[in-house]
Protein backbone atom coordinates (compact mmCIF):
# COMPACT_ATOMS: atom_id res chain seq x y z
CA UNK A 1 0.00 0.00 0.00
CA UNK A 2 1.11 3.41 -1.18
CA UNK A 3 0.23 6.31 1.72
CA UNK A 4 -2.52 7.59 -0.04
CA UNK A 5 -4.14 4.58 0.07
CA UNK A 6 -2.68 4.04 4.00
CA UNK A 7 -4.55 7.33 4.75
CA UNK A 8 -7.72 6.69 3.16
CA UNK A 9 -8.53 3.24 4.79
CA UNK A 10 -7.42 4.93 8.03
CA UNK A 11 -9.53 7.42 7.62
CA UNK A 12 -12.47 4.75 6.66
CA UNK A 13 -11.65 2.74 9.58
CA UNK A 14 -11.91 5.73 12.16
CA UNK A 15 -15.07 6.26 10.56
CA UNK A 16 -16.03 2.34 10.98
CA UNK A 17 -15.12 3.17 14.88
CA UNK A 18 -16.98 6.27 15.39
CA UNK A 19 -19.94 4.55 13.91
CA UNK A 20 -19.54 1.65 16.22
CA UNK A 21 -19.27 4.24 19.11
CA UNK A 22 -22.60 6.32 17.83
CA UNK A 23 -24.48 2.29 18.28
CA UNK A 24 -22.64 1.52 21.26
CA UNK A 25 -24.35 5.47 22.70
CA UNK A 26 -27.69 4.79 21.69
CA UNK A 27 -27.58 1.09 23.00
CA UNK A 28 -26.71 1.96 25.98
CA UNK A 29 -29.26 4.85 26.57
CA UNK A 30 -31.83 2.60 25.47
CA UNK A 31 -31.22 0.09 27.68
CA UNK A 32 -31.12 2.83 30.80
CA UNK A 33 -34.46 3.30 29.84
CA UNK A 34 -35.73 -0.20 29.87
CA UNK A 35 -36.80 -2.10 33.17
CA UNK A 36 -34.78 -4.68 34.71
CA UNK A 37 -35.74 -8.28 35.09
CA UNK A 38 -38.10 -8.88 38.17
CA UNK A 39 -37.45 -11.71 40.16
CA UNK A 40 -41.37 -13.08 39.23
CA UNK A 41 -40.51 -12.74 35.46
CA UNK A 42 -37.51 -14.76 35.21
CA UNK A 43 -38.86 -17.99 34.96
CA UNK A 44 -40.44 -16.85 31.91
CA UNK A 45 -37.40 -15.68 29.88
CA UNK A 46 -37.42 -17.79 27.33
CA UNK A 47 -41.11 -17.35 26.46
CA UNK A 48 -42.73 -16.13 23.73
CA UNK A 49 -45.06 -12.85 24.69
CA UNK A 50 -47.92 -14.06 21.93
CA UNK A 51 -47.89 -17.29 23.63
CA UNK A 52 -48.98 -16.01 27.25
CA UNK A 53 -52.12 -13.65 25.32
CA UNK A 54 -54.93 -15.78 26.64
CA UNK A 55 -52.84 -16.49 30.33
CA UNK A 56 -51.53 -13.11 31.24
CA UNK A 57 -52.85 -9.60 31.20
CA UNK A 58 -51.50 -6.81 27.82
CA UNK A 59 -49.22 -5.02 30.77
CA UNK A 60 -47.40 -8.24 31.66
CA UNK A 61 -47.10 -8.99 28.20
CA UNK A 62 -45.71 -5.97 27.43
CA UNK A 63 -43.02 -6.06 30.14
CA UNK A 64 -41.41 -9.28 28.93
CA UNK A 65 -41.31 -7.78 25.59
CA UNK A 66 -39.60 -4.73 26.67
CA UNK A 67 -37.36 -7.29 29.00
CA UNK A 68 -36.39 -9.55 25.98
CA UNK A 69 -35.85 -6.75 24.26
CA UNK A 70 -33.06 -5.14 26.60
CA UNK A 71 -31.45 -8.55 27.00
CA UNK A 72 -30.88 -8.61 23.45
CA UNK A 73 -29.78 -4.82 23.18
CA UNK A 74 -27.56 -5.67 25.82
CA UNK A 75 -26.01 -8.75 23.45
CA UNK A 76 -25.76 -6.42 20.76
CA UNK A 77 -24.09 -3.49 22.57
CA UNK A 78 -20.95 -6.29 23.73
CA UNK A 79 -21.22 -7.47 20.00
CA UNK A 80 -20.42 -3.37 18.94
CA UNK A 81 -18.33 -3.39 21.56
CA UNK A 82 -15.74 -6.23 20.57
CA UNK A 83 -16.17 -5.54 17.03
CA UNK A 84 -14.98 -1.96 17.43
CA UNK A 85 -12.32 -3.29 19.14
CA UNK A 86 -11.12 -5.52 16.50
CA UNK A 87 -11.46 -2.31 14.01
CA UNK A 88 -9.03 -0.40 16.35
CA UNK A 89 -6.48 -3.19 15.74
CA UNK A 90 -6.64 -2.53 12.39
CA UNK A 91 -6.54 0.76 12.81
CA UNK A 92 -3.26 0.90 14.93
CA UNK A 93 -2.00 -1.60 12.69
CA UNK A 94 -2.67 1.04 9.46
CA UNK A 95 -0.92 3.11 11.81
CA UNK A 96 2.12 1.60 12.48
CA UNK A 97 2.40 0.97 8.62
CA UNK A 98 1.86 4.39 7.70
CA UNK A 99 4.52 5.55 10.55
CA UNK A 100 6.87 2.89 8.72
CA UNK A 101 6.92 4.19 5.54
Amino acid sequence: MNKEQLAEAIKQREEEIAHYQINIDNYTAMIALLPLWPDRLLPHRASEPVALIEQWPFDEIQLLSDLQFRDKLERTLLTERLEQRKSMFVLKALQQKMEAQ
